[in-house]
Parts: C-alpha cells; sequence; structure tokens
C-alpha cells in the first residue's frame, strides 16, 4: 500500500513525504476518502497548518492536536472540503477530549470545520466535539487474527466522546421501547488483518462499520461509504 499512497497524492496534486508501515495505510485512507469527496462534486483542497494552499502534504507521524494558525514551523496538513455554506475538514491521528477529560486518537477524522476552528481560535489543543466520520485502521499480516478487544478499545473511546452512543432504547413509563433516534457520527474500524467473529459481531451490534481483510482491491467501495456519510451529514 505504501506505493499506492504516492499514487493517491499525485491524484490530488500534492506530495508527500514518505511513510511506511501502518501511517502508509493512514494516508491511504485519508487521501482516498478526499479523492472520493471530490468524485462526489465536492471542492477538495490540501491546506497547511495556517490554512493556506499546499502542495507538500505533511501527515502527522503519531496522535497530535490541532495547531494554531500563528505558529511557525512544520506542522501537520489537512483537507478541506465542500463550500464555504458547509465546511468539512479530514484530519489524521488527532486528538479528541472526551468527557472523561481523556484524550483519543482518532486515525482518520472527518471534522465539521466550525468545530475545528473554535479550537484554533484559542490557540490550538485537542477537539472537544465529535467526528462527524471517524476511523481506527489497524494494518496487520493478511493472517492476523484480531480479537474482540479491539473492537472494545474503540467503542470505550466513542462512548467517552458521545456517552448516548450505546442507548437505543429508551425507558419511558417502565416500558422499553427503541428510540428511534438516528447517530449524527459514524465509525469504521479497518483492517488489512482478520476479526474475530465476536469481534464483528460485537462491533456491529453497536452500529460500527467492522471490515476486516482490507487489500487494496476492495478499499475503493469502503471508503466510499465513508465519503457518502460525510456528504450526508
Amino acid at each position: 500500500m505504501d506505493n499506492l499512497l504516492q499514487q493517491a497524492a499525485h491524484d490530488l496534486s500534492v506530495t508527500v513525504p514518505g511513510f511506511t508501515g501502518g501511517k502508509a495505510f493512514e494516508g491511504l485512507v485519508l487521501f482516498k476518502l478526499a479523492i472520493e469527496l471530490r468524485n462526489l462534486g465536492n471542492p477538495v483542497e490540501a491546506l497547511s497548518h495556517k490554512g493556506n494552499p499546499t502542495l507538500t502534504f505533511r501527515l502527522r507521524g503519531g496522535p497530535g492536536h490541532i495547531p494554531s494558525p500563528t505558529q511557525s514551523g512544520l506542522y501537520p496538513s489537512y483537507f478541506r472540503i465542500g463550500t464555504p455554506s458547509f465546511l468539512t475538514e479530514l484530519h489524521n491521528s488527532v486528538e479528541f477530549t472526551g468527557f472523561s477529560g481523556g484524550d483519543h486518537e482518532i486515525d482518520i477524522a472527518a471534522v465539521r470545520s466550525a468545530d475545528v476552528d473554535a479550537v484554533r481560535a484559542k490557540g490550538g489543543g485537542q477537539l472537544e466535539m465529535p467526528p462527524i466520520v471517524g476511523a481506527e485502521l489497524k494494518r496487520y499480516a493478511s493472517s492476523a487474527t484480531l480479537d474482540k478487544n479491539f473492537i472494545r478499545a474503540l467503542l470505550g473511546w466513542i462512548v467517552d466522546l458521545l456517552p448516548l452512543w450505546t442507548f437505543d432504547l429508551v425507558v419511558l413509563k417502565g416500558l422499553r421501547a427503541w428510540s428511534g433516534a438516528s447517530k449524527t457520527s459514524a465509525f469504521w474500524f479497518l483492517t488489512t488483518g482478520q476479526l474475530s467473529d465476536e469481534a464483528k459481531g460485537f462491533g456491529r451490534h453497536y452500529s460500527l462499520h467492522v471490515e476486516d481483510g482490507v487489500t487494496a482491491a476492495n478499499l475503493t467501495p469502503l471508503v466510499a461509504e465513508m465519503a457518502t456519510f460525510v456528504e450526508m451529514a
């Protein structure tokens, strides 16, 4: 997938400093998401942390916060999607603060620009509002099997960001009934390895999009599903 990252960058008219392994997988999904959103007719811009158009896209090499646009130095880039009436940003390895006060890294996050700008206006820091789309990515050998603990960890930080995520039921006068409330965020778990049946069932029970055996051949339709959700939000 390392070469595919460079190909996707070329498709977006940017260059990206070399990344390998898990970060290359992360960058590839980020770039593919930008491409799919562009294919849906949305304007897409690669921007520096200062908000200026850039031809060199800098991925985060590890968990990080939103920098202030007034800071000097080399900071991660991001994609801005949409029109002035409703802007969305795509970030990699960005940190969010949950209700517990703990910080959580999200490998791929589509976030409303207004929420990011609120953090920039305070001098930068962790994001506080939940993403529109969040994705956890795990690059393993295709023969590796991942158990339920991977999905449990993902669900844990989702609940810290959105405490009502697991509440599909409401209690009214002692009776249980389906709330019917639609979720305003969506979360994916993508791995090049294999998920146990228990892990898949656990994730899907809690409305998570869990996909294993991800390859270059099947990645595009998975990311296209993410793009559709971002556009609908």
